[in-house]
């Protein structure tokens, strides 16, 4: 009788299923017309939470410890770069769009310029350090501008999607209301995995778990692909079922 839970063959576990489905999701719907910009998109979003998943779980992967710095920072410049692939994938939903407000570029941009200094400064990740056979990440001051930045990412991602929502008509509406429901869930689990729980509980490091939740996002948003034919279906199913087969 298992008397405990061993939280890393969890973590591996949630990884290797939502990494795997992310991916095939991705490919699916670029596959099914690359020369639409929101399909192009949304597998720029599916690649940008890939990368900040498996650069999150390296950093304290065993044996990788000499590494957790360099991963430390290319996780923080994956976290920026998924909030404004994010932002741009919004931009573009559920139809393209055919030119840019000049504050939505910048928007964009910004998660992009906080990368750079994340990987090639020490502003954001100060240093890692192996304490108590356990790495740990200091961050420099340059943390508050990426929180002021997350926020601020979803509550312009939540604030267009709501206004598509409201001067849409009702098919587009039903479009919309998936993503938006996926959104506010990663925003609750983030709230709460991310902020609240590691306030109270100092030693609380499963962060991975608000990291994940953006998945919901990804799950809703292809559900109303799938659902209401925004992309050619037939071929996504078609593609995603082949790669599925090959990954199982």
């Amino acid at each position: 009788m298992i008397d405990t839970i061993d939280i890393s063959y969890v973590q591996k576990f949630f990884l290797t299923v939502v990494l795997g489905l992310s991916m095939l999701l991705g490919i699916g719907v670029l596959l099914a017309n690359f020369k639409l910009k929101t399909n192009r998109t949304f597998f720029l979003m599916v690649c940008s939470f890939s990368t900040l998943l498996i650069t999150a779980y390296l950093i304290y992967y065993p044996g990788f410890e000499r590494y957790a710095n360099f991963f430390g920072k290319l996780n923080f410049a994956s976290v920026a770069i998924t909030l404004a692939s994010i932002l741009f994938f919004v931009f573009n939903y559920p139809q393209p769009a055919k030119k840019y407000i000049i504050w939505e570029f910048i928007a964009v941009l910004a998660g992009y310029i906080i990368a750079i200094f994340s990987i090639f400064t020490p502003f954001l990740v100060k240093e890692t350090v192996l304490q108590n056979s356990s790495v740990k990440i200091h961050l420099g001051d340059f943390q508050y501008v990426l929180y002021f930045y997350t926020i601020s990412v979803i509550i312009v991602a939540l604030g267009h999607l709501i206004k598509t929502y409201r001067v849409s008509e009702k098919k587009i509406k039903v479009q919309i209301l998936f993503p938006l429901i996926g959104a506010v869930l990663v925003a609750i689990f983030n709230i709460i995995f991310n902020i609240v729980i590691p306030s109270i509980y100092a030693d609380f490091d499963q962060f991975w778990i608000g990291d994940y939740s953006i998945f919901l996002f990804l799950l809703l948003t292809a559900y109303a692909i799938m659902k209401y034919e925004m992309f050619n279906i037939k071929i996504v199913v078609t593609e995603v079922s082949v790669l599925a087969v090959s990954l199982i």
